[in-house]
C-alpha cells in the first residue's frame, strides 16, 4: 500500500469495523434491557410475525380464562338465589303436608295459608331480584344477557305467491308461506307445501331447474329472512313476525376460546324460570284441605324443576372449572413457546456484548493509530 496524504485507507477500515462493532454493541445493549432477541422487525422477520401471532393467543386466553371465571362467579350467584328457593318450597310441601290432613280447622289452615303465600311472594321476589352485573338468570328471561337469538332456518327469500321464484342465476333457499307447484324442467310439477323450507336452482334461462325440501317448518320454527325473524303459525298457514326475547331468549353465551366454533369457543348456559309461575306454584291455595292435597302433586313438580335447573347451573360451573384449567395449560404452553422465539438469552447475549466492548477498544486504538499515518507522510516532505 502507497504511503498517500489524500486518502486514508487505513482510517477507513479501521472506522468502518468500529462502527460495525458500535452497532453490534447497540444491539445487544437493546436486547439486554428489553430482555427479547427480537426487538424490532429487522432483528428476525419470520421470528416476528410468529411472535406476535403467539403474544394475540397468549392475551386472548388469559381474556378467556377471566371471562370463564367471571361465568363460574355469575352461576354460582344464580345458584345462591336458587338455594334460598329451595329452602322456601320445602317449606311449602311442609305447610301444604300439615293443611292436607284432617286434624286442623279452616282457620288454622288460612295461617297456613297466610304464610305459604308469603313463601310464595319471596320465590317470587329472588327469581325476579337475582341478577349477576346486572343479568337476570332465574327469571327465565336472561334480562340483560344480549346475544341473539339463532334461528331454525335462514332463507334468501318469501314465496308468496304459486311459482314466484327467484330469478337469479344460483342456488336459493327459499320456504313457503302456502302450498302451491313448482315446475321442474319445463315438463314436472313438484307439489310444495306451505312452510317447508326448499331449495330450488336457476339455471342461466332463468328457469326452475330442480325442487330440494330442506325441511317442513312448524309453530316452534324460527325462520330468518333477510334481517328478520318469523315464526310459522300452522293454524293461520302463515309466517309471523317475531320479536326475540331480550337477553339470548333464555340463554347466555359464555365465550372464553379464540376462535368462534361453538364446539371449542363457548358455551351456552341456559337461563331458568324459577318464578312462582314458572314453578307452576301461582293458582295453588291450601286454605282447604283438598286444596293442600292437590298443591303436593304442584309442589312436586316445582322441586323437581327447581333440581333440574341447579343440576344444570352445577354442570355447567364444573365444566367451566375444567375449561380454566385446560386453557391455563394451553396459555403457560404457549407462553414458553413464544418465549423460545422472542426472549433473549442473556448469557449468550452477554457474552457476545463483552466480545463487542473488547473490540470496540482494539477498534479505537487502531482508529487513533491510522489517523497518525498521514502525519508520517509529512516528514518525508519536510
Amino acid at each position: 500500500m502507497s504511503m498517500v496524504i489524500r486518502q486514508n485507507l487505513m482510517a477507513e477500515s479501521a472506522l468502518r469495523n468500529l462502527t460495525q462493532t458500535y452497532a453490534g454493541m447497540d444491539k445487544s445493549i437493546q436486547r439486554l434491557s428489553s430482555g427479547l432477541r427480537i426487538v424490532g422487525s429487522d432483528d428476525d422477520a419470520a421470528g416476528l410475525a410468529v411472535r406476535e401471532g403467539m403474544r394475540a393467543e397468549v392475551t386472548s386466553l388469559g381474556q378467556g380464562i377471566r371471562n370463564a371465571n367471571d361465568a363460574v362467579s355469575m352461576l354460582q350467584t344464580f345458584d345462591g338465589g336458587a338455594q334460598v328457593i329451595d329452602e322456601k318450597l320445602i317449606r311449602m310441601k311442609e305447610l301444604a303436608m300439615q293443611s292436607a290432613t284432617g286434624t286442623y280447622s279452616d282457620e288454622q289452615r288460612q295461617i297456613m295459608n297466610d304464610e305459604f303465600e308469603a313463601m310464595r311472594d319471596e320465590i317470587e321476589r329472588i327469581a325476579q331480584h337475582t341478577a349477576f352485573n346486572e343479568i337476570k338468570g332465574l327469571d327465565g328471561s336472561g334480562e340483560g344477557g344480549g346475544g341473539e337469538v339463532t334461528p331454525d332456518h335462514e332463507v334468501d327469500a318469501q314465496v308468496t305467491e304459486h311459482g314466484d321464484i327467484p330469478t337469479g342465476e344460483g342456488e336459493h333457499t327459499l320456504i313457503a308461506t302456502e302450498t302451491f307447484t313448482v315446475t321442474v324442467h319445463e315438463d314436472d310439477d313438484v307439489e310444495v307445501s306451505a312452510g317447508e323450507v326448499f331449495t330450488v336452482t336457476v339455471d342461466e334461462s332463468e328457469n326452475v331447474t330442480g325442487v330440494t325440501t330442506v325441511d317442513t317448518a312448524d309453530d316452534e320454527d324460527i325462520v330468518q329472512i333477510g334481517e328478520d325473524l318469523y315464526q310459522w303459525n300452522a293454524g293461520e298457514g302463515e309466517l309471523e313476525s317475531y320479536e326475540a326475547p331480550e337477553g339470548n331468549g333464555g340463554q347466555i353465551t359464555i365465550h372464553f376460546g379464540s376462535g368462534n366454533d361453538q364446539a371449542e369457543d363457548y358455551y351456552t348456559i341456559d337461563i331458568q324460570n324459577f318464578t312462582s309461575s314458572g314453578l307452576g306454584l301461582d293458582e295453588l291455595d291450601i286454605s282447604s284441605q283438598q286444596g293442600a292435597q292437590e298443591s303436593l302433586g304442584a309442589i312436586d313438580s316445582a322441586i323437581e324443576t327447581k333440581v333440574t335447573g341447579r343440576a344444570h347451573f352445577g354442570a355447567v360451573m364444573n365444566r367451566l372449572d375444567n375449561t380454566v384449567s385446560a386453557i391455563s395449560i394451553q396459555r403457560e404452553n404457549l407462553m414458553a413457546a413464544e418465549s423460545q422465539v422472542s426472549d433473549a438469552d442473556v448469557a449468550e447475549e452477554m457474552s457476545a456484548f463483552t466480545r463487542q466492548q473488547v473490540m470496540a477498544q482494539a477498534g479505537t486504538a487502531m482508529l487513533a493509530q491510522a489517523n497518525m499515518v498521514p502525519q508520517m507522510a509529512l516528514q518525508l516532505l519536510g
